[in-house]
């Protein structure tokens, strides 16, 4: 829990993300987003799961989603992130 100004925010900074590292390229390539990819995906996750708080990168290596929520939605977000991506 952490104090902002006079409220008291219980909210999770959660990341998701995949990367040259430990995910094969044919994986990565589905999951990249341009810049209006991305835009329409954000507003997708703001309108089905509420959040306002998100970020989401994309470069060639790797694809990485950032939020803050007061519930652990790692599941709707990956499943969300795979709708879009074409990948079930």
């Amino acid at each position: 829990t952490t104090f902002s100004g006079s409220r008291i925010m219980n909210e999770r900074f959660q990341v998701i993300g995949l990367s040259h590292q430990k995910t094969p390229v044919e994986i990565r390539e589905k999951f990249h987003f341009t810049d209006a990819q991305a835009q329409h995906f954000l507003l997708q996750v703001s309108d089905i799961l509420g959040l306002q708080e998100q970020f989401l990168l994309s470069t060639c290596n790797r694809t990485e989603y950032y939020c803050l929520s007061e519930q652990n939605q790692f599941e709707e977000i990956v499943t969300l992130m795979s709708v879009f991506a074409g990948v079930s």
